[in-house]
Protein backbone atom coordinates (compact mmCIF):
# COMPACT_ATOMS: atom_id res chain seq x y z
CA UNK A 1 0.00 0.00 0.00
CA UNK A 2 2.97 2.60 0.52
CA UNK A 3 3.46 2.64 -3.29
CA UNK A 4 0.19 3.15 -4.29
CA UNK A 5 0.44 6.37 -1.73
CA UNK A 6 3.47 7.49 -4.53
CA UNK A 7 3.49 8.86 -7.60
CA UNK A 8 5.31 7.46 -10.65
CA UNK A 9 7.86 10.58 -10.11
CA UNK A 10 8.88 9.78 -7.32
CA UNK A 11 10.25 6.50 -8.23
CA UNK A 12 11.83 8.24 -11.39
CA UNK A 13 13.42 10.39 -9.02
CA UNK A 14 14.97 7.47 -6.95
CA UNK A 15 16.13 5.32 -10.22
CA UNK A 16 17.97 8.70 -11.45
CA UNK A 17 19.59 9.25 -8.54
CA UNK A 18 21.25 5.69 -8.63
CA UNK A 19 21.85 5.41 -12.26
CA UNK A 20 23.54 9.09 -11.86
CA UNK A 21 25.80 7.75 -9.05
CA UNK A 22 26.63 4.40 -10.37
CA UNK A 23 26.52 5.25 -14.04
CA UNK A 24 30.05 4.34 -14.66
CA UNK A 25 29.02 0.84 -13.29
CA UNK A 26 25.65 0.05 -14.58
CA UNK A 27 24.23 0.32 -18.36
CA UNK A 28 21.02 2.30 -18.71
CA UNK A 29 18.05 0.05 -20.15
CA UNK A 30 17.19 2.81 -21.67
CA UNK A 31 19.85 3.17 -24.63
CA UNK A 32 19.31 2.16 -28.01
CA UNK A 33 20.75 -1.46 -29.09
CA UNK A 34 23.02 1.31 -31.51
CA UNK A 35 24.06 2.93 -28.60
CA UNK A 36 25.24 -0.50 -26.74
CA UNK A 37 26.76 -1.64 -29.82
CA UNK A 38 28.31 1.16 -29.39
CA UNK A 39 29.47 1.01 -25.72
CA UNK A 40 30.68 -2.94 -26.16
CA UNK A 41 32.82 -3.02 -29.52
CA UNK A 42 35.85 -5.04 -28.72
CA UNK A 43 35.12 -5.55 -24.92
CA UNK A 44 35.21 -8.56 -22.92
CA UNK A 45 31.89 -9.48 -21.68
CA UNK A 46 31.52 -11.41 -18.57
CA UNK A 47 27.61 -12.75 -18.29
CA UNK A 48 25.85 -15.12 -15.67
CA UNK A 49 25.48 -18.54 -16.41
CA UNK A 50 22.00 -18.31 -15.73
CA UNK A 51 21.50 -15.72 -19.24
CA UNK A 52 21.91 -18.24 -21.49
CA UNK A 53 21.10 -17.76 -25.20
CA UNK A 54 23.30 -18.66 -27.96
CA UNK A 55 21.35 -16.65 -30.41
CA UNK A 56 22.39 -13.87 -29.46
CA UNK A 57 26.17 -15.04 -28.23
CA UNK A 58 26.60 -15.61 -32.06
CA UNK A 59 25.48 -12.30 -33.50
CA UNK A 60 27.82 -11.24 -30.67
CA UNK A 61 30.61 -13.46 -32.09
CA UNK A 62 29.58 -11.84 -35.62
CA UNK A 63 29.81 -8.22 -34.38
CA UNK A 64 33.34 -8.66 -32.61
CA UNK A 65 31.94 -8.25 -28.90
CA UNK A 66 33.88 -10.73 -26.88
CA UNK A 67 32.33 -12.67 -23.48
CA UNK A 68 32.83 -15.56 -21.25
CA UNK A 69 30.39 -17.52 -19.58
CA UNK A 70 30.06 -20.26 -17.64
CA UNK A 71 28.72 -23.57 -19.41
CA UNK A 72 25.52 -24.84 -18.03
CA UNK A 73 25.57 -28.65 -16.77
CA UNK A 74 23.12 -29.44 -19.76
CA UNK A 75 24.85 -28.38 -22.70
CA UNK A 76 25.23 -30.31 -25.44
CA UNK A 77 28.62 -29.50 -27.34
CA UNK A 78 31.25 -31.18 -29.53
CA UNK A 79 34.53 -31.19 -29.50
CA UNK A 80 36.73 -29.89 -31.92
CA UNK A 81 40.59 -28.98 -31.26
CA UNK A 82 42.38 -29.26 -28.09
CA UNK A 83 45.05 -26.88 -27.27
CA UNK A 84 48.23 -27.39 -25.36
CA UNK A 85 48.61 -25.54 -21.50
CA UNK A 86 51.71 -23.73 -21.37
CA UNK A 87 53.83 -25.25 -19.00
CA UNK A 88 54.08 -21.63 -17.02
CA UNK A 89 49.92 -21.46 -16.66
CA UNK A 90 48.04 -21.66 -13.49
CA UNK A 91 47.83 -25.40 -12.46
CA UNK A 92 44.14 -24.99 -11.96
CA UNK A 93 43.54 -24.68 -16.03
CA UNK A 94 42.93 -28.16 -17.06
CA UNK A 95 41.76 -27.81 -19.95
CA UNK A 96 41.48 -25.50 -23.07
CA UNK A 97 39.80 -26.58 -26.32
CA UNK A 98 37.24 -25.64 -29.18
CA UNK A 99 34.12 -26.55 -29.29
CA UNK A 100 30.54 -26.43 -30.98
CA UNK A 101 27.09 -25.25 -29.03
CA UNK A 102 24.58 -26.92 -30.20
CA UNK A 103 21.33 -25.30 -29.43
CA UNK A 104 17.85 -24.28 -31.25
CA UNK A 105 15.06 -26.82 -32.34
CA UNK A 106 16.22 -30.02 -32.54
CA UNK A 107 19.77 -28.92 -31.09
CA UNK A 108 20.62 -27.74 -35.33
CA UNK A 109 22.53 -24.58 -34.82
CA UNK A 110 25.72 -24.55 -34.12
CA UNK A 111 27.70 -21.65 -32.21
CA UNK A 112 31.83 -21.98 -31.61
CA UNK A 113 33.47 -21.31 -28.93
CA UNK A 114 36.51 -21.98 -26.61
CA UNK A 115 35.82 -24.28 -23.11
CA UNK A 116 38.14 -23.73 -20.40
CA UNK A 117 37.79 -26.48 -17.72
CA UNK A 118 39.47 -24.90 -13.83
CA UNK A 119 39.80 -26.10 -11.02
CA UNK A 120 39.73 -23.85 -7.70
CA UNK A 121 41.92 -25.15 -5.31
CA UNK A 122 41.25 -23.28 -2.93
CA UNK A 123 37.60 -23.55 -2.95
CA UNK A 124 37.70 -27.30 -4.16
CA UNK A 125 35.12 -26.45 -7.58
CA UNK A 126 35.43 -26.86 -11.48
CA UNK A 127 34.50 -23.78 -13.25
CA UNK A 128 33.80 -24.26 -17.20
CA UNK A 129 33.89 -21.27 -18.84
CA UNK A 130 33.06 -20.58 -22.80
CA UNK A 131 34.46 -17.89 -24.56
CA UNK A 132 34.21 -16.32 -28.10
CA UNK A 133 37.66 -15.22 -27.28
CA UNK A 134 40.44 -16.93 -28.90
CA UNK A 135 43.07 -14.97 -28.35
CA UNK A 136 43.23 -14.30 -24.57
CA UNK A 137 45.27 -17.16 -22.33
CA UNK A 138 43.16 -19.76 -20.76
CA UNK A 139 44.06 -18.36 -17.38
CA UNK A 140 43.04 -15.29 -18.11
CA UNK A 141 39.65 -16.20 -19.12
CA UNK A 142 39.21 -18.57 -16.24
CA UNK A 143 40.80 -15.47 -13.71
CA UNK A 144 37.57 -13.23 -15.47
Amino acid sequence: MANARRTSGVFEDIYMSVYRKYANFLADSRLKDVDMKRLIYNGLHDFDKGYVDYEPYEVFSKESIWYVTRLKENALYKAIEEYDIPNEADRGVLKDEEIVLCYGENKKKEHLVRRIAYWDSANERLFEFVTNNFDLSAEKIAIL
